[in-house]
């Protein structure tokens, strides 16, 4: 801060020749050169940051970013700077340039006044030996002092950062943007009472949610306190853990680190840097949760937290997709062609954004969907959804479009083995970050079986609880169509129904379902935390479907209910019934002359895990509410279920979907259908192999809903 004081023209001062005085804080260090000082760079904070976060910041916004290299570039080159200058054996030969740390005051004067100064100034004569107004500092003690405090910071920092590898937790990242932060202020004379994160306590505070005003207790290092109490400015006792170099508990998720670390991209992009951090934010929660609820120890909390991270990405991913539909508000624009307007103007109805906002999505079928969308090329202000009925997609198979939709980078299934396929303005989505950071969690907390297993279960539960998906492209997450407003064309989101396709028993006959009824299933009795009384199955039923050109509504609304379902029982429930690789996508040619394909949907509304719900528009308290209370449900029947059925883990007791390895060799088409054919060779025999006479007949046999988790639907023998 500088302060300059001038003196009116009319003053006595200005007439005898003071023009003003000038009074500026003076730094001068050794290391100074042209007012540019080493570690003063902002930008220096995002070497705290996990790089993989870094990496989705990137890809999810526009503009400039920072350069890892460069900064560390910079970094190191900040160090050799004050090295440099500040020798290790800091004595008063080796310190040749002096330090100057203070108030500077300078005079602008006339030459007439400078004149008379001169003559008045006295030759040079003894000084007298009256106390100084100041303290006299040799440089050498200043030079150590500087080197020692300088050196603290970037040993926190550095050790720290050497023991986080290649992912950086919240609790390192927040003692490494504190070392750096307080790098910053190590050596100079910057306001460090301005920076809340080192010079203050405690703070309180309230912000706005979701349910009104929430309070919120910010932790600061306490610099001022300290300062103040022993004259020296260093961190408060019981802020950090210096055994394992970490903040403590209560501590860490109340540090005021701020969101300066970003704050030129925050302001031009903050909704992509909000959602890449919230979701970083929740993955390392349940981390933390990991240990804190001895999660690894108990089968039934290691099943709700499995249970946690997969609704979670459901939920993204189901906002996801809305927000992207709903960008079709932003189609309309101006023109001078009335047809080129009508063509822009927004695909979905006014009361669907009003009815289902971006973080409400409604359930992804066609007994939701329809009604939400407008077809201009029928004239319809309320139609279904556009359905891709072509053959010549590069997506053959509904878990190929899972795994495209949700597989991170560098891992691939058989069925689609471009693992090179990139994603362009979506890969660093909220749903797919958030994928990705949970099979890194789970595979580094319980091993990479238990990733993939979970990412199965991912792939059954997204088939099982949305009978509509997005058509991806390369470009973006929801494909559109082409508009050629003079054929009748008009821009549209494209969808893709999965529908259900009875399995061929090996005789070459499907399986027969009597009256088109559902399965029986079996409830868990130790999973009782959703909202319904009693769990109810809703299950595929028998598709319908109609040529778009006659058929506005295509399905009846009768007895569509939502039932309220945990994941382990829907995964269980429909897993030894409806296998995902027996769903295929909605469509079959029409009976009649032409032969185009049309559309297939399901009737009814697919089953939602109840967790969904419970979790969505969550703030983190009240997340970890939900988990506690989760746990607490599932506390009494820890020991005594224990090594029960019910006791295993998420994926342990689901038939894993085939083929699917991380970085495993693809399957060439040779050798598919070389297995295929054993296979097949090996039904024919088992179906024509005689049953043992203790083994009750196929009439003889009964199924009750409590046995049903073995029952398979009986063969039928070769006529």
């Amino acid at each position: 801060m500088g302060m300059t004081i001038t003196s009116g023209p009319d003053s006595t001062e200005f007439r005898q020749g003071l023009i003003y005085t000038q009074y500026y804080n003076l730094v001068k260090a050794a290391f100074d050169a042209a007012k540019i000082f080493p570690f003063q760079s902002r930008g220096l904070e995002a070497l705290a940051l996990d790089p993989s976060y870094l990496a989705d910041v990137k890809q999810a916004t526009r503009g400039v970013h920072a350069n890892i290299n460069t900064l560390v570039k910079g970094y190191r080159l900040s160090k050799l700077r004050v090295d440099a200058n500040i020798p290790t054996d800091a004595t008063e030969e080796s310190c040749t340039r002096p330090f100057v740390y203070g108030v500077r005051a300078e005079d602008r004067v006339s030459l007439r006044l400078l004149e008379r100064i001169m003559e008045c100034i006295p030759p040079p004569a003894t000084a007298p030996s009256h106390p100084l107004p100041f303290f006299q500092v040799a440089s050498h003690d200043t030079a150590g002092f500087l080197r020692a405090s300088i050196n603290r910071h970037c040993f926190l920092f550095e050790i720290v950062r050497s023991s986080t590898h290649l992912k950086f937790s919240l609790p390192e990242t927040a003692v490494m943007a504190i070392a750096l932060r307080g790098l910053r202020f190590s050596y100079g004379s910057g306001l460090l009472s301005m920076e809340s994160a080192l010079w203050a306590d405690t703070r309180q505070s309230r912000t706005q949610g979701a349910d009104g005003e929430v309070a919120f207790e910010g932790v600061g290092m306490g610099m001022g306190v300290t300062t103040k109490d022993h004259g020296f400015g260093w961190w408060l006792g019981g802020r950090m853990d210096w055994h394992v170099w970490r903040f403590e508990d209560d501590v860490c998720d109340k540090v005021l680190i701020g969101n300066s670390l970003l704050r030129t991209d925050h302001k031009r992009q903050w909704r992509a840097i909000r959602d890449i951090r919230d979701v970083n934010f929740r993955m390392w929660q349940a981390q933390t949760w990991f240990g804190k609820f001895e999660v690894a120890a108990h089968a039934p909390i290691r099943r709700i937290w499995l249970d946690y991270l997969l609704c979670t990405v459901i939920d993204l991913f189901q906002r996801d997709v809305w927000r992207e539909a709903r960008k079709t508000y932003n189609w309309e624009r101006d023109g001078n062609d009335a047809r080129a307007q009508r063509a822009a103007k927004p695909e979905m109805t006014k009361e669907a954004g009003d009815t289902f906002p971006e973080d409400n999505p409604p359930v992804f079928c066609a007994e939701v969907m329809d009604g939400l969308f407008i077809d201009r090329a029928r004239d319809l202000h309320r139609a279904m959804p556009h359905l891709c009925t072509g053959n010549n997609a590069a997506i053959r198979t509904p878990i190929a479009l899972v795994d495209f939709l949700f597989l991170p980078d560098g891992h691939f299934a058989s069925l689609f083995t471009d693992k090179h396929y990139k994603r362009k303005g979506w890969a660093a989505s909220p749903f797919r970050v958030a994928t990705r950071r949970a099979m890194e969690t789970i595979g580094s907390l319980l091993g990479e079986r238990m990733a993939i297993d979970w990412y199965n279960d991912l792939a059954r539960m997204v088939l099982r609880t949305n009978w509509i998906l997005p058509w991806p492209s390369v470009n973006s997450l929801i494909n559109t169509t082409k508009q050629h407003a003079a054929e009748n064309e008009y821009r549209r989101l494209m969808w893709v129904s999965i529908v259900y396709r009875e399995p061929v028993a090996p005789s070459g006959l499907f399986y027969p379902r009597e009256g088109n009824k559902p399965w029986p299933v079996r409830v868990l009795d130790d999973v009782h935390y959703v909202y319904s009384d009693a769990l109810r199955v809703t299950t595929f039923p028998r598709a319908t479907w109609g040529p778009r050109q006659q058929v506005e509504r295509w399905v009846d609304g009768a007895g569509n209910q939502c039932t309220a379902w945990t994941s382990i029982d829907l995964l269980k429930g429909q897993g030894s019934i409806y296998d995902v690789n027996n769903m295929e996508f909605g469509k079959a040619t029409a009976i009649s002359s032409s032969g185009r394909p049309v559309g297939i949907v399901e009737r009814g509304v697919p089953p939602q895990p109840m967790l969904v719900r419970r979790i969505r528009n969550k703030t983190g308290p009240q997340l970890e509410a939900v988990f506690s209370e989760l746990v607490q449900e599932a506390g009494p029947r820890t020991a005594a279920r224990s090594g029960s059925e019910g006791s295993r883990a998420l994926g342990r007791h689901i038939p894993r979907r085939l083929a699917l390895r991380m970085n495993a060799r693809p399957m060439s088409d040779d050798e598919r259908n070389r297995k295929m054919a054993f296979y097949r060779v090996c039904a024919t025999r088992n179906a024509s192999r005689p049953r043992p006479a203790s083994r009750p007949s196929t009439e003889e046999q009964s199924v009750s809903p409590s046995e049903h988790s073995e029952y398979r639907p009986p063969k039928k023998q070769r006529q």
